[in-house]
Formats: C-alpha cells, sequence, structure tokens
C-alpha cells in the first residue's frame, strides 16, 4: 500500500513512475540493499512524527498548537517531503538516484529528513 502512495504522488509531481522505480531500485541495490521496497517502508517509519502543528489565532497573536495526526496522514507527509527535496536537488543524477541517495542519507541518519524531523520536535517541546 505504502508503494502505491508513493507512486501516486509521484505522478502528482509531474514524474514517470515507472522510470522512477526502475532507477530507484537499480541505485539501491547498488547502494547494498536487497530489498528496496523495505528500504522505502523503514524511511518512513524512521521519520514519522505523531503530531503536526497548526496556526490558531488567540487575540491578536498566532500560536502553533500540536495536533495528533493519523497514520495514513503521517506516512504522506513524509513520502512529500522526500519527493520534494529530491526534486529540489539538481545534478546530473535521474530523479530515481537522487531518491535512493537521499533514502540512503536518511536511512544513516544524515540528511534533510532527519534534519527537519529534529527541527519539528524542538518546535514541538
Amino acid at each position: 500500500m505504502l508503494d502505491n502512495r508513493f507512486y501516486s504522488l509521484l505522478v502528482k509531481h509531474g514524474q514517470n513512475p515507472i522510470k522512477v522505480r526502475k532507477d530507484l531500485y537499480k541505485s539501491l541495490i547498488l547502494s547494498g540493499f536487497s530489498n528496496p521496497a523495505l528500504a522505502l517502508s523503514l524511511v518512513v517509519n524512521s521519520i514519522v512524527l505523531p503530531l503536526e502543528t497548526k496556526k490558531r489565532r488567540r487575540g491578536r497573536n498566532f500560536l502553533s498548537v500540536p495536533f495528533p495526526i493519523t497514520k495514513e496522514r503521517q506516512e504522506g507527509l513524509v513520502l512529500h517531503k522526500l519527493i520534494k527535496i529530491a526534486k529540489q536537488s539538481k545534478g546530473s543524477l535521474s530523479f530515481g538516484e537522487r531518491l535512493s541517495f537521499h533514502i540512503v542519507q536518511t536511512l544513516r541518519g544524515t540528511g534533510p529528513l532527519v534534519q527537519d524531523r529534529q527541527e519539528t520536535l524542538r518546535t514541538l517541546k
């Protein structure tokens, strides 16, 4: 189910999911992953946050209020961020190779997804 959501998000963002899947799996296998679908689910499970902040008005001020979100929304936010980060990183690599690069970075504990998660945790405290 996670793969279907991921590929539908790729179509939504204007990418060819068949070509991206081929490049992504090839790059992840070269990076040492025997099961690329498992790598995607590991990234999603390591980055998800149970809360989301929404701005609420109180008097003349706006406050960031944490709200609980569903598991599907958590997964969707992580997948959306992953695609957005890979789209923003420009270079000679194909989109699938850029996605695999960011997946490997996240699994190693570095990269923009991990930094974004840490920033969000700091704002929630």
